[in-house]
């Protein structure tokens, strides 16, 4: 089994995302990401995707996610979890660019990858980490106006952040707040 970010920084970066309006993915501390970053076939593409990301040039960036995530595919096949870091990274890139409906495809992706690892009952961590995608693609949803697809997404995340991190949680909350707003029909809120 391949380590996950803990939840203390996943929770810390969802939150300061949900209050600034920025997405932040489990894939800016998934040790998956330092692995490919390490690795000489995909560490070109993934460090030009985050300084093109950084720059503002998204368009690039996300041809480069799209070069690393074929190798990562040639070299470990589809569905795989080291593909993680890239989808979730280009969903980020096109969330918060605004391209809801395009990002609505990497998020949907990492969110088939995550689910059986979330499924074990110890796995808090990907459990977690499978909230903060569904909170984001439950958002994009509601952006595009799928409304029932966002509010199933949503109650998705609310259900998994309460089981494992609480109800008082800030991040239970906030996803409770993107349901609420979600279900008013007014967007991601």
């Amino acid at each position: 089994m391949r380590s996950t970010p803990c939840v203390g920084a996943i929770v810390l970066l969802l939150v300061l995302a949900a209050s600034i309006g920025r997405a932040e993915t489990p894939a800016a501390t998934d040790p998956a990401m330092q692995e490919l970053l390490a690795d000489a076939e995909t560490a070109p593409e993934l460090t030009a995707a985050l300084q093109c990301r950084d720059s503002g040039d998204d368009d690039a960036a996300l041809a480069h996610l799209r070069r690393a995530n074929a190798t990562v595919k040639k070299k470990h096949g589809p569905n795989n979890l080291q593909q993680l870091p890239i989808l979730e990274l280009a969903g980020e890139i096109l969330f918060v660019g605004g391209r809801y409906a395009e990002a609505v495809t990497p998020f949907e992706r990492s969110v088939a990858i995550r689910e059986p690892l979330a499924a074990e009952d110890n796995n808090k961590d990907q459990k977690v980490a499978l909230a903060s995608i569904l909170l984001l693609l439950g958002k994009a949803y509601a952006e595009t106006g799928n409304a029932g697809n966002a509010v199933s997404a949503l109650t998705r995340a609310v259900d998994l952040f309460t089981a494992t991190l609480g109800e008082d949680h800030e991040a239970t909350q906030v996803a409770r707040r993107a349901l609420a707003t979600a279900s008013a029909g007014k967007g991601a809120g």
